[in-house]
């Protein structure tokens, strides 16, 4: 029994610095989401600061920040490419994620055979399938 408690907090804690460890460049969905979700700008620009902007900005995506309620200074920032990446790592950065959206698909299928084959919540079954499906997507 202890050792399940050890295994399960080491998978937690695995999936948790996966998931930190495989964060790329933001794009505007993103931004607009953490706007619209209560992110200050301020915090948003500190975020950009570790991982870039993953786009370039034009006039259709500026209004969809503005509407989201982007400050002046973070699109002055952002125009400025203060975060940007340069065209070669944009390529790749873009390719990325395209690549895990593509992937991002794909577990929840194997969860849900997974998940049937265990059955529901048996034996704390369910919350291992998770865990695992987690670590696949994190991936």
């Amino acid at each position: 029994m202890r050792n399940r408690a050890l295994a399960a907090l080491v998978c937690v804690l695995l999936s948790i610095l996966l998931a930190r460890a495989a964060q790329l460049p933001l794009t505007i969905k993103e931004i607009s989401l953490m706007l619209r979700s209560g992110y200050s700008s301020n915090a948003i620009m500190q975020e950009l600061a570790i991982r870039y902007f993953a786009e370039k900005l034009d006039v259709e995506k500026e209004k969809t920040l503005l509407q989201a309620g982007a400050s002046a200074e973070l699109i002055t920032a952002l125009k400025s490419g203060k975060y940007s990446l340069s065209s070669e790592q944009m390529t790749i950065a873009q390719q990325q994620i395209a690549d895990q959206t593509q992937k991002a698909r794909k577990p929840w299928d194997t969860c849900i055979l997974l998940t049937g084959v265990d059955g529901l919540c048996r034996n704390g079954k369910l919350f291992a399938v998770i865990l695992v499906c987690q670590l696949h997507i994190s991936i």
